[in-house]
């Protein structure tokens, strides 16, 4: 058994993929500079001091499907279930697309449940995200616990081509500027998020669009058929912060 050491940041578990894929054997562990967990007599190997190239990617549709299922399990933030990455890969690359479905493998099982804790809060959050105009541009905050930023991206991107908008991750700090071509990634410190939730009020206080919708969505609502947990485990209370028909309750 060999641990793998990476950065911890998501450049770096991109550019360990294909070492790994080609490099690493079923048992072994990726683990992050930040929780590296050191084993006696177990050899390690630190990634971002071995790869000063880049190595080639390969080109299969297998590799691809199974780096972006990696992808999403990174972006949960399961640490254990990432540490199984080089036995996931080297499973794949043994079983083809049909390991996908090999829930009986601990890899597979614990990179799956992983990666689709990111995809369920991505779709949630594609019907839930709400935008507010603020001058010429469109401005979503929304909070998750599991780093959706891309997903979300692409998502609108391809549902509001032809408008400027500003995705804003208010738990990871970061979002993401379409400006009708291309997509940038924003950072926002506190000051600057702070200003940003003032204007989000503001804008909020302001829009007759959003009034009419709100009282569209109370005088829509049945009063004898109110049934709050259905009503939550539709639209998490996690989320109920940047969505104007709920947020004052």
């Amino acid at each position: 058994m060999t641990i793998f050491i990476y950065d911890g940041t998501l450049e770096g578990f991109i550019d360990s993929l294909p070492y790994l894929w080609q490099n690493s054997n079923y048992g072994d562990k990726l683990q992050s500079i930040s929780n590296q967990n050191p084993e006696f007599f177990t050899p390690s190997v630190t990634l971002f001091e071995k790869l000063t190239s880049p190595v080639q990617k390969p080109r299969s549709e297998l590799f691809i499907k199974t780096s972006n299922t990696l992808l999403h399990c990174f972006s949960s933030k399961d640490s254990q279930a990432l540490e199984l990455a080089p036995s996931f890969l080297n499973y794949m690359k043994k079983t083809g697309t049909t390991g996908f479905t090999h829930l009986a493998d601990p890899s597979v099982d614990a990179v799956m449940k992983s990666a689709r804790k990111t995809l369920s809060e991505a779709h949630k959050l594609k019907g839930l995200l709400r935008f507010r105009q603020i001058r010429s541009i469109l401005y979503g905050p929304y909070f998750s616990k599991n780093f959706v930023l891309p997903i979300l991206g692409r998502h609108f991107k391809k549902r509001l081509p032809n408008l400027q908008w500003l995705l804003h991750d208010t738990e990871h700090k970061t979002g993401l500027f379409y400006n009708g071509e291309t997509l940038i990634q924003a950072f926002f410190d506190d000051s600057k998020a702070l200003e940003l939730e003032k204007i989000y009020e503001q804008a909020g206080i302001e829009d007759d669009f959003e009034k009419l919708w709100i009282k569209y969505f109370n005088t829509i609502s049945i009063r004898e058929r109110y049934n709050p947990k259905l009503q939550r485990s539709f639209m998490p209370k996690q989320y109920w912060r940047y969505l104007p028909e709920v947020a004052n309750r």
